[in-house]
This record gives structure tokens, C-alpha cells and sequence, in this order.
């Protein structure tokens, strides 16, 4: 399965942020992709991206420049 890792946020961190968050979810979940979004809003961050998940990130970012560098 697919996923997404997101952060959203904005300089007041009060509605815009969770705003993003919720759409992004909806869109996943309509695509069927899995997904994990960190928020940075005015209560701090909360579902805080873990070493796993930046890895996960790390991963296949390298995975998608060597496949476009070999093709």
C-alpha cells in the first residue's frame, strides 16, 4: 500500500492548519492511500512525525531518484 506523510501548518496554527490536515485525509482515504499528518498549530505539534517515519520518507525519496536516474 501507498502512503503519505504530510506536516501542515501556518503562522497562527488555529483553523488553517487542521483545515489541511482533515482534506489531505479525506483525499487519502478516497484514494485509498495511507496516510500520517503531523500538525504544527498554535496547541504545538501533535501526531509529531516519528524517526520511523522519516526514514520511511528518506527511503523511498532515494528509491524514486535512482529509478529516475536508471531510466
Amino acid at each position: 500500500m501507498k502512503k503519505i506523510v504530510a506536516v501542515t501548518g501556518c503562522p497562527t496554527g488555529i483553523a488553517h492548519t487542521f483545515m489541511a490536515a482533515e482534506s489531505l485525509r479525506k483525499a487519502a482515504e478516497e484514494l485509498g492511500v495511507e496516510i500520517k499528518v503531523e500538525t504544527n498549530g498554535a496547541v504545538g505539534v501533535e501526531n509529531e512525525l516519528t524517526d520511523k517515519d522519516i526514514l520511511y520518507i528518506r527511503m523511498y525519496t532515494y528509491y524514486i531518484r535512482s529509478y529516475s536516474i536508471c531510466s
